[in-house]
């Protein structure tokens, strides 16, 4: 018999396929920009041009939110961009705002910071955002004065995505290299009813692939369920892949036969096993191992290492 009763209401419902909160994606187009000047000669130069996704979430009811950091190299600095975005649901409106801001430091970013920005934005509707900008202090390289200002070219509701189960190029390959054979779970891997289930919690998103702040270092991180059909009835691994400078770094946390499970991310906070035995309390997310009507499993970084703890058996 499956054992519910000490889980938090929000993994209780993701779980059993109940979700009651909203989230909303959004697609957001941005630009870093950089006015250099020497002497009396002055021109500007765009550092990136690029867009990126993000849902948010609830976290209080008719209040959503989510915040996005991007972190790139321009010249000797390392930037990281910063996207913060509400969505309040009052009686007669909804009010929305929008926290652009960045910091640029020497060399990476916990170098010395030469340059930082921030402004806030409250509008009715996302695409009133549209050319928000803030510049920031002005730095010296290479003989010039250089002033970066991150604009919003656009803020737009996104549909679902064309391929939502899609690894990065470069993921894909070192995925392709050290577990040949093994796809990322779709929704085509998973029963009616499980598919039900999943969709029912996450609407659109892939069923083995999720991307989560696992170890608190802001670099890109996916935890992704790896499936195979050369055995009877499959065999599915839960990867955390680790973008750690120019390579993906991955580690296998559970292989499991049968039926194919799905992975998922949670909010930081206290988790209790369904014994009522262990807990552990997780200061970032944590990460989701599920095969419905079955089993659960999350894992969380705590002191430098992987805790697990079964929440659902």
């Amino acid at each position: 018999m499956n054992r519910l009763s000490l889980l938090p209401l929000t993994l209780l419902y993701a779980i059993v396929g109940v979700h009651p909160t909203q989230t909303e994606p959004l697609r957001i187009a941005y630009e870093l920009s950089l006015n250099k000047c020497r002497e009396h000669s002055c021109h500007a130069e765009t550092a990136t041009r690029s867009e990126v996704q993000v849902t948010l979430e609830e976290e209080e009811p008719n209040f959503l939110t989510n915040y996005v950091p991007i972190e790139l190299h321009v010249g000797s600095l390392a930037y990281q961009l910063r996207f913060n975005l509400r969505r309040v649901l009052k009686t007669n409106q909804t009010e929305r705002s929008l926290t652009i801001g960045f910091s640029g430091r020497m060399g990476t970013l916990t170098g010395k910071q030469l340059t930082w920005g921030e402004k806030s934005f409250s509008k009715e509707k996302w695409s009133a955002f549209k050319m928000a900008s803030v510049s920031g202090t002005s730095y010296s390289e290479n003989e010039e004065s250089v002033t970066p200002t991150l604009t919003v070219l656009d803020v737009e509701e996104a549909g679902p995505s064309d391929d939502a189960c899609g690894l990065p190029k470069d993921l894909q390959q070192e995925v392709t290299s050290k577990y040949p054979g093994r796809t990322v779970v779709s929704l085509s891997d998973l029963g009616d009813d499980d598919k039900g289930f999943f969709q029912k919690a996450h609407g659109d998103a892939c069923p083995g692939l999720v991307k989560v702040d696992f170890y608190g270092d802001g670099k890109p991180t996916l935890a992704l369920a790896l499936t195979t059909k050369s055995v009877a009835k499959g065999r599915t691994e839960l990867v955390v892949a680790h973008q750690v400078g120019a390579i993906w770094k991955t580690m296998t946390l559970e292989t499991t036969p049968g039926d194919a499970p799905v992975v998922w991310s949670e909010k930081p906070g206290e988790y209790k096993d369904v014994y009522g035995k262990k807990s552990i309390r997780a200061t970032g997310p944590v990460i989701i191992f599920c095969r419905y009507e079955a089993w659960a499993i999350l894992y969380a970084w705590t002191n430098n290492r992987i805790a697990k703890i079964w929440v659902m058996d």
